[in-house]
């Protein structure tokens, strides 16, 4: 059988599972549950996989990351080998499984063993397994090392691992239902177009909000973390509202969505708090300054977690005839209280300032916001108590390579307070996703840009994350490396900003998907993706957790 590059499957280990007490008696145990499994980014797109060889040994490398992030590592007994794997649509589990999916199943090439789950330290942690607690959830990567030139990556979830009176390095794994994680999840999929998805994390209760505009209206779901979805909240139905943006706030323990509107016979930006319960507050419009009807677009809010605080930024041309389009700010509190303006990028020349997209810096309770300026790339920092500006008038430059540079995402990495800086870069042909790594405190590059992908195929759209729980950065982005769609795609590193974990394939359906948002819940030590999808007859609103 033959595994078809890149396709996502579920990997179930029909075997049962026995254990080998202190005794020597064997306790058998119920089949594990599933692990999805994808081909890694070290095989090139033009590689044809081959089959994996029935009756020849196989490895099978799993880690156990425990609540304490020490890492164990057990080996697959060299009588075992996998076979028989074919790929199928992700099933959801409904219940704790003792179910038996034939996506795949492990044979024995030798007389019957018990399978032992065994496992020991590497240089990552200490050589003794410490005692699991029932009930906790505990992370399952297992990566599959064989005579094909195909290697997989298998991620899943092991809540709830037993030990058993066995030895301190010896246990039982059983699974718990795990919802759609891993799994795509339709978020909004209803008749017409639904475009521009942003999500925020709500740190306080555990999910997420997920905001579209769908027909002139502004429509929201709430996503836990089990990929439960609750849809049915409207934003705005004002019928002339687009490019939704949204943020949470611990603090206020709301989240605040802003948009642009034309109601008014020109584009305002328009702002709602939403009640963690799915209640929208009363709207209202940004406080135009003098009373000018301007052009405002391209709305971006950033939350200051520590305080009742966002930050709102737009693009807008009350300047357009002197100095091009520029880019603003207000501080906002929940309550729609605004601050005074700030002048995040004016320009003293005819060029234009776009798409502000920013992050917040926590450690330095400070914005970061980044924007395009003439095909180049820059930044502003600023204070989220003052609204004071760090960088002069045009902010610090991100990159000015040859060709256009945009489509930027930025994540704060709390671990080392850097931030991740990912863009679409038109350097060379095809178009790649290059990242940077910004010092926001000092106002320099930690890390200047380095590309991410490269090739022949053309990407772009990325989302930058970074993995609080296991403190390395995360890229989605949109590649076309399969003729005729553009599928999605994820790249993990670490700190260093070199060091990478491989690739992750997220979505290769028919049809073009563009990211559109990244964020990790720390709770569930997950990433949530959002992205448009256009596999179906119009532009869909899709999501997927990412382990």
């Amino acid at each position: 059988m033959k595994f078809h590059k890149p396709t996502l499957a579920k990997l179930t280990i029909i075997a049962g599972l026995a254990l080998l007490s202190a005794g020597g008696c064997a306790v058998q145990a119920p089949p594990l549950g599933t692990l999805e499994v994808s081909s890694r980014a070290s095989v090139p797109a033009t590689v044809t996989p081959l089959p994996l060889p029935a009756g020849q040994p196989q490895r099978l490398r799993i880690q156990l990351d425990t609540p304490a992030r020490a890492r164990h590592v057990m080996d697959l007994p060299a009588s075992w080998d996998v076979a028989n794997v074919t790929f199928n649509s992700p099933t959801k589990l409904t219940a704790p499984s003792v179910i038996q999916i034939p996506f795949a199943s492990f044979v024995q090439s030798a007389p019957p063993a018990p399978f032992i789950f065994t496992f020991t330290g590497d240089d990552l942690s200490d050589p003794v397994l410490p005692p699991l607690r029932p009930g906790t959830d505990y992370n399952l990567m297992a990566d599959l090392e064989t005579s094909s030139p195909l290697a997989l990556e298998a991620y899943g979830i092991v809540p709830g691992a037993q030990t058993i009176d066995a030895g301190p390095n010896s246990f039982i794994i059983t699974l718990k239902p795990t919802g759609n994680q891993g799994s795509e999840i339709p978020i909004s999929t209803a008749a017409g177009n639904q475009t521009s998805p942003a999500l925020a994390y709500d740190t306080n209760n555990d999910q997420q909000l997920v905001v579209w505009a769908d027909a002139g209206s502004i429509l929201a779901a709430m996503v836990d973390n089990l990929g439960n979805t609750v849809p049915g909240i409207t934003v705005c139905a004002s019928g002339t509202a687009s490019a939704p943006t949204v943020a949470y706030n611990r603090t206020a323990d709301a989240f605040m969505v802003a948009w642009a509107d034309t109601r008014n016979g020109h584009s305002d930006i328009y702002y709602n708090t939403v009640s963690t319960g799915g209640a929208p507050g009363t709207e209202a419009p940004l406080d135009h300054t003098g009373g000018h009807t301007i052009a405002e677009t391209q709305p971006n809010l950033v939350s200051a977690a520590g305080a009742d605080r966002f930050l709102l930024s737009w693009v807008d041309n009350r300047n357009n005839a002197t100095s091009g389009r520029d880019i603003f700010a207000y501080r906002i509190a929940s309550s729609g209280a605004l601050s005074a303006l700030i002048s995040v990028a004016v320009s003293a020349g005819v060029t234009d300032q776009l798409r502000p997209i920013g992050c917040y810096a926590a450690t330095l309770d400070r914005f970061v916001v980044g924007f395009e300026d003439s095909g180049d790339l820059r930044f502003q920092r600023i204070n989220a108590v003052d609204g004071a500006i760090l960088d002069g008038a045009m902010g610090s430059s991100l990159t000015a390579a040859t060709g256009t540079q945009d489509q930027l995402s930025l994540a704060f990495n709390n671990k080392d307070a850097l931030v991740l800086a990912a863009w679409r870069d038109g350097r060379a042909a095809p178009t790649q996703v290059y990242y940077a790594v910004v010092d926001p405190a000092a106002g320099t590059l930690a890390l200047p840009d380095t590309a991410l992908t490269s090739g022949t195929a053309t990407a772009g759209y990325p989302q930058a994350g970074f993995g609080v729980g296991h403190g390395d950065y995360a890229i989605l982005f949109q590649d076309n490396r399969t003729a005729g769609q553009h599928d999605l795609f994820l790249r993990r590193f670490k700190l260093d900003g070199v060091t990478t974990y491989g690739e992750k394939t997220i979505s290769i359906v028919a049809g073009n998907q563009r990211p559109t948002g990244l964020v990790f819940a720390a709770t569930a030590d997950q990433f949530m993706a959002t992205w448009e999808d256009d596999r179906g007859p119009d532009t869909d609103v899709y999501g997927q957790f990412l382990r």
